[in-house]
Formats: structure tokens, C-alpha cells, sequence
């Protein structure tokens, strides 16, 4: 996994995802994403997902034509409560995902619009 070190986009989002697994045929799941970098994905989750746990993505950005597919590992997990007082009190869990697949030209695709939305 590279370290940190490139510009990432700090905007919400949606993204799709699922749990990548040969054994089970997980759902794809809707959620906002944090932030976003050529080299990793954060994102607001209300299930623990445990650490190395193979993720797929789908993303879809303002201004670029076909959505970005690639496949990341959960690096780190948070959790967070909600502080609103109008829903139930449940988990909510900052997702850290390190991107293990990506196509070049989609790191520059991402790279070049994290510099634009600074």
C-alpha cells in the first residue's frame, strides 16, 4: 500500500461498493464517501467491516464520463457516533480502504480532479 501523499478530494459523494468474496455473492451498498484520493477511498458505513476485508467499487464523478471501477482492501475502521437526535443512536463506522486495483489513467482522472476541487 503507498503512503499518503496525494491530493484527495474532500467532497461528498455516493459511491457503490460491495464485499468482494468467492464464497458469497454480496449486494452492491450505497454510500457517501468522505474522501477520496488516487491511492484510497473513506467512506461512512452503518456495519463494521473488519480490516483486510476486499472491497469493489463503482465511483461516479461530477464531470467524467464512465464511472471508475476498481478494488481496494479496508486499512482502517473508525467508529463514530451520530450526533443527531432524531434518529436512533446506532453505529455509524469510518471505512479506510487502500485501493489494490485501479487502471492508471483513472489514478490521473482522480489525481486531476482532486487538484481542481481544491
Amino acid at each position: 500500500m503507498k503512503k499518503r501523499a496525494d491530493t484527495r478530494i474532500k467532497r461528498r459523494f455516493l459511491v457503490r461498493f460491495r464485499i468482494e468474496s468467492s464464497k458469497k455473492s454480496y449486494k452492491w451498498d450505497i454510500v457517501t464517501v468522505r474522501d477520496l484520493s488516487a491511492i484510497g477511498i473513506s467512506f461512512n458505513y452503518d456495519k463494521r467491516i473488519p480490516l483486510y476485508t476486499p472491497l469493489e467499487f463503482n465511483i461516479t464523478l461530477p464531470t467524467v464520463k464512465e464511472s471508475i471501477h476498481c478494488k481496494g482492501m479496508v486499512c482502517r475502521v473508525g467508529k463514530v457516533t451520530s450526533h443527531r437526535k432524531d434518529i436512533r443512536r446506532r453505529p455509524i463506522y469510518d471505512i479506510f480502504t487502500a485501493f489494490t486495483e485501479i487502471e492508471r489513467d483513472k489514478e490521473n482522472i482522480i489525481e486531476t480532479l482532486a487538484k481542481n476541487f481544491l
